[in-house]
């Protein structure tokens, strides 16, 4: 059984704090959430520890009361390891978990964490793709980090290898975005750039004559966007 605990987490993460990087990442990520300045590194062996004490098929009771503990911490690297978990351990996300990201989606207030819940949310979607109605009324949100999730949900990215797969055929795709596709706001246009990319790299000519209607709607970032690769974007 488990015994990792969200005091210990919150303790190593406070000892390994690093103002230096904290005012980095807080620079580029600019949110609220108090960030400790943890490095890559010791993210990733705070991910390598649970995972070793949660395999999957372990006690799934246990697990879901510590990604509550872990999205409940005032600490920013907590929260982005709830959902860096979940994403590793793709086979325990399912339609039960939808209303936890739902809820979550509430509380952010940056795009690298909005960006994480909707690759989580994606894996949803990938498997039931039924679930991806939901995010019709998420593109009319008057939050734009939650117009952002829901069109990174999209975009399947494959926890194995990185690999983007468009969840819809690339003309739905285009039509379930249609009702943001002018979105001006500096957090959304990006995530509409890489989608359009994605468009654009499995069926040209179709993003050549959807380009050709709505260019003048595009804001001018997603105009900057679209000639950058797509590991530039985000």
């Amino acid at each position: 059984m488990a015994n990792i605990r969200i005091e210990d987490i919150e303790r190593q993460i406070f000892a390994q704090r690093d103002e230096k990087t904290a005012l980095k990442l807080q620079s580029k990520f600019q949110t609220s959430f108090h960030i400790a300045g943890l490095s890559q590194k010791a993210r990733q062996e705070f991910l390598r520890k649970i995972q070793k004490d949660f395999p999957p098929g372990d006690d799934e009771f246990l697990w879901l009361n510590l990604l509550h503990d872990l999205w409940d911490s005032p600490y920013f690297e907590c929260k982005l390891i709830a959902l860096q978990l979940l994403f590793i351990q793709d086979e325990r996300v399912d339609s039960n978990i939808w209303g936890t990201l739902d809820h979550w989606t509430d509380d952010i207030d940056t795009w690298i964490l909005a960006d994480w819940l909707g690759h989580v949310r994606a894996i949803a979607n990938n498997k039931m793709p039924y679930l991806i109605m939901r995010l019709a009324v998420w593109l009319q949100s008057l939050n734009p980090m939650r117009r952002r999730s829901a069109l990174v949900s999209l975009v399947h990215v494959s926890p194995e290898n990185g690999a983007c797969k468009l969840i819809l055929r690339p003309q739905e795709i285009i039509a379930f975005v249609e009702p943001v596709i002018g979105d001006q706001d500096h957090n959304v246009s990006p995530a509409i750039a890489w989608i359009l990319n994605l468009i654009k790299e499995r069926s040209p000519s179709l993003f050549a004559d959807y380009y050709k209607n709505v260019q003048t709607q595009l804001d001018r970032n997603v105009h900057k966007l679209l000639f950058q690769s797509l590991s530039d974007i985000k």
